[in-house]
């Protein structure tokens, strides 16, 4: 799973997305998240705990909670201007199954990429030059994106081993390499907005 669409719109509301189920979510500057499911009238809320952790509320959208009404309004209006004017990032079908709805944990921006990590343990790279990068599977996979949104994936000790991406010498794999590892360990640094 991958962010394929994105805005950030922190100056005001927050981090808006797609992911390639088409699922679409808001991470809010308060840090809270609401998650509209793309094949169902549902959307979760879901909370940062310094207790408890994670914690997701689902509801039916017919049973909204009214306190939630504005926050869906906001997601309906990212979902709308994704749709009209961002191009999907891969050739990834929509995912007809997936265990787990998946949201967007955090995301930081550096000079040469954005990060993103998703509740599924993904961390996904968009690097400045259009290639993008997610490590998957506990790390054990690596999701490879060209500018021209051709996707795959292979098993990350198979391109660790060859040194790049199968079929994909462009994409600086070595380079990027570098700056993925420098990426998560910062990632302990990295902070939502409060």
């Amino acid at each position: 799973m991958i962010v394929t669409k994105w805005v950030d719109y922190s100056n005001k509301h927050g981090f808006s997305y797609q992911l390639s189920t088409e699922d679409i979510g808001v991470l809010f500057n308060n840090g809270t998240t609401v998650l509209r499911l793309a094949d169902a009238e549902e959307f979760w809320y879901i909370s940062y705990d310094d207790r408890e952790g994670w914690v997701a509320s689902h509801y039916l959208l017919s049973e909204k909670p009214r306190e939630l009404s504005r926050h869906l309004e906001v997601v309906d209006f990212f979902a709308k201007y994704m749709k009209a004017n961002l191009s999907r990032v891969s050739t990834f079908g929509r995912e007809e199954y997936h265990k787990d709805d998946v949201f967007l944990r955090r995301y930081t921006r550096y000079k040469p990429f954005v990060m993103f990590e998703l509740s599924d343990g993904t961390f996904q790279f968009n690097f400045k030059d259009h290639h993008k990068m997610a490590i998957s599977d506990g790390g054990k996979l690596v999701t490879y994106i060209s500018p021209s949104h051709e996707s795959t994936t292979y098993p990350l000790v198979e391109v660790l081993k060859y040194g790049e991406i199968p079929g994909y010498p462009e994409s600086n794999f070595r380079e990027k390499l570098t700056l993925i590892k420098e990426g998560l360990k910062q990632k302990s640094t990295i902070v939502t907005v409060d």
